[in-house]
C-alpha cells in the first residue's frame, strides 16, 4: 500500500511540479501536528473565555505582547541562521548558542523591569507585578525553542512535530489545571510564562541528547550568532509591529476591547499557523536556489496554495457565527471582525517569498521588507483605530499585507544572485 501511494504521488508530480513524496511525507507530519496544537490553543482559549474576565484577559495579553517584543534582545533571529546551518549539515551544540542568547536576553528583562517599576510608581500594582513576572522568564523565552529549528534544518519534521505537539499539550494541560484552581490573573500569568519556558526546556534537553555534537570544531558558531544578530535587528520593527496592534488597542480602547479583538482573530490566526508549516517545510529546499526556472515554479505553487486555501477560509467565514455561539458566547460581538479578518489568511502563502530571501541572503529585500511593511501597519493602526475602532485594526492589517505582497513580488522578480551576501 505504501509503495502504491508513493507511485501515485510520483505520477502526480508531472502536474504539480513538486516533490510530492517529500511534501506529503514530511508536510503531513507538520500540518497534522500543527492542527493538534491549534486544537489545544482553541481549547485553552475556551477556558480563558469562560473563566477569566475580558478586562483581565486583555491585561494578560497586553503583558505578553510587550514581553514578546522584549524577547527580541535574546537574538530571536538566530532561529533562521540556525536552521540554515543545520540544513547545511553542520554539527551544532545548542548550549553554545543559547548561552549567548540568554546573556543578550537580559537586556529585554531589564527593560521589562523598568516598565514594572514605572507601573509601581504610578500605583498600578497589578501591571507592575505582571511585568515583574514577565521579566524573570523573558531571557529564556526564545532560546529554549532552538531545538525546533535544529530539527527543521535536518528535515526531521516527524520528530519536530512530535515534540511540538507534546510541548503544547503539556503546556495546555498545566495552564488549564491551574485555571481550575485559581482565576487570579497574577497567578495565571506566572503559570503561563513558567510552564512555557520549562516545557520547552524539557524537549530542548531531549534534542541535545539525541543530537550530540561530538565534532563541532568546524561549525561556524560565530557566523550563526553574527547572522542571528543581523536578522534580529532587521526583525525588531517587524516583531514589534506584529504585537503593536495589541498594545495600541489596549491604549486606545482598553483591555475589554482588546480581548474582543483577540478572540476575533484567534481561530484565523491558528489557521495561519497551520499553513506556516508549509513555509517551514520549504525553507531547507530554498537554500542556494536562484534560477529563473525555480522562481517561476515557486510562484506557480504559491498561486495554487492560495486557491486551495480559499476553501477552508470561506468555510470558516460561513461557520463563524455558529462557532462563536458554541465556543465563545461571551464574545459573540467578535463574529463580524473575525469573518473580515479571516481573509488575511490568503496572503500567508506569499510568506514563502520572504523565506526565499532569507535562504539566499538577499539583504536589500529583507531590510526594505522589515522596515516598510511594519511601518505601514503602525501608521494604519494609528490612523484607523481611533476612527473605526476594532475594524480599523483589521483595515491596517490588510494594508500591511498588500504592501508586503507588493514589495515581495517586486524584489522576487528583480532579484539577481550577485546581490546576495
Amino acid at each position: 500500500m505504501k509503495n502504491k501511494i508513493i507511485n501515485l504521488l510520483r505520477k502526480s508530480e508531472t502536474y504539480t511540479k513538486t516533490d510530492m513524496v517529500y511534501l506529503v511525507g514530511q508536510g503531513g507530519w507538520l500540518i497534522a501536528g500543527q492542527a493538534l496544537t491549534a486544537l489545544s490553543a482553541i481549547l485553552l482559549s475556551w477556558f480563558f473565555a469562560n473563566f477569566i474576565e475580558p478586562s483581565n484577559y486583555g491585561l494578560y495579553k497586553f503583558v505578553i505582547s510587550v514581553a514578546t517584543i522584549a524577547a527580541i534582545t535574546s537574538l530571536s533571529g538566530v532561529a533562521i541562521s540556525l536552521t540554515r546551518a543545520s540544513a547545511q549539515n553542520h554539527s551544532i551544540r545548542l548550549s553554545k548558542i543559547i548561552k549567548t542568547q540568554v546573556s543578550y536576553g537580559l537586556i529585554g528583562a531589564l527593560g521589562l523591569l523598568v516598565i514594572s517599576l514605572y507601573y509601581f510608581y504610578i500605583n498600578n500594582n497589578l501591571l507592575g507585578l505582571l511585568f515583574l513576572i514577565s521579566s524573570i522568564w523573558t531571557p529564556f523565552y526564545e532560546p529554549f525553542t532552538n531545538y525546533q529549528y535544529l530539527l527543521q534544518g535536518k528535515k526531521n519534521f516527524q520528530l519536530q512535530t512530535k515534540l511540538r505537539v507534546l510541548q503544547r499539550m503539556l503546556f495546555t494541560i498545566i495552564v488549564i489545571s491551574f485555571l481550575l484552581i485559581s482565576k487570579d490573573i497574577i497567578f495565571v500569568t506566572f503559570i503561563y510564562f513558567s510552564s512555557y519556558v520549562l516545557t520547552h526546556l524539557i524537549f530542548l534537553t531531549y534534542t541535545q541528547i539525541k543530537y550530540t555534537a561530538e565534532n563541532d570544531s568546524n561549525t561556524p558558531y560565530d557566523e550563526i550568532i553574527k547572522n542571528g544578530k543581523k536578522i534580529s535587528v532587521q526583525n525588531i520593527f517587524y516583531v514589534g509591529a506584529s504585537q503593536l496592534d495589541k498594545i495600541l488597542l489596549f491604549k486606545f480602547l482598553g483591555p475589554t476591547q482588546l480581548a474582543i479583538y483577540l478572540f476575533a482573530t484567534a481561530i484565523p490566526n491558528e489557521l495561519q499557523t497551520v499553513l506556516a508549516n508549509i513555509n517551514s517545510l520549504a525553507f531547507p529546499k530554498l537554500v542556494d536556489k536562484s534560477s529563473s526556472e525555480f522562481k517561476r515554479a515557486l510562484l506557480r505553487k504559491i498561486i495554487l496554495l492560495i486557491g486551495l486555501l480559499s476553501i477552508p477560509v470561506l468555510t470558516y467565514i460561513a461557520l463563524a457565527p455558529l462557532i462563536f455561539s458554541v465556543l465563545f458566547p461571551a464574545y459573540i460581538e467578535s463574529v463580524l471582525i473575525s469573518q473580515i479578518y479571516a481573509l488575511t489568511a490568503l496572503f500567508i502563502p506569499l510568506n514563502i517569498i520572504w523565506l526565499y530571501f532569507y535562504a539566499v541572503h538577499y539583504e536589500r529585500a529583507l531590510w526594505f521588507g522589515t522596515f516598510i511593511v511594519p511601518s505601514t501597519f503602525i501608521v494604519g493602526i494609528i490612523i484607523f483605530v481611533p476612527i473605526f475602532g476594532l475594524i480599523g485594526a483589521v483595515i491596517a492589517m490588510y494594508l500591511r499585507y498588500i504592501v508586503d505582497m507588493t514589495l515581495g513580488l517586486y524584489f522576487f522578480f528583480t532579484y539577481r544572485p550577485s546581490e546576495s551576501k
